[in-house]
């Protein structure tokens, strides 16, 4: 997954911590993260009051997709997102961190498919996807 499809995905999925989110995704928005925090940061250093409300606003509405895709990796790894209540326990964010870091499970777990292999529902325009029939020509009238 690239650095804009993770983000955009991320966004997509402001609120939804059903499902499971790959390695690239996860780490992809992470470095958008740590990219936006750098440039607000050097706002803050030419404009304090001004930077210091964008920062506020920034953190804001980045906490809950943050939140989000961290359930989702956890997700992934075959762990439920309850274990980020670790954040409020001493070494617990280095912990969350490792998990992190864990391979994805190769088959489907009780959040879904890996997301490479995501199975798309059946809509309206199901007709499109199915596999054509093919007829006997040999077949004599």
């Amino acid at each position: 997954m690239s650095f804009e499809v993770a983000v955009v995905t991320c966004f997509q999925k402001y609120a939804d911590i059903r499902g499971r989110a790959s390695r690239s995704e996860y780490w992809w928005f992470q470095a958008f993260l740590f990219l936006m925090a750098f440039s607000v940061g050097l706002i803050v250093s030419l404009s304090p009051l001004v930077g210091g409300l964008l920062s506020i606003a920034v953190a804001l509405g980045f906490v809950v997709p943050s939140i989000s895709v961290t359930v989702r990796r956890m997700h992934d790894v075959g762990w439920s997102g309850a274990w980020l209540l670790l954040y409020l326990m001493p070494f617990g964010a280095l912990a969350v961190f490792v998990i992190t870091l864990l391979p994805s499970a190769l088959k489907t777990n009780r959040w879904g498919p890996p997301p490479g292999q995501q199975v798309a529902p059946l809509g309206d325009d199901y007709r499109a996807t199915r596999i054509p029939v093919v007829r006997n020509r040999n077949r004599r009238p």
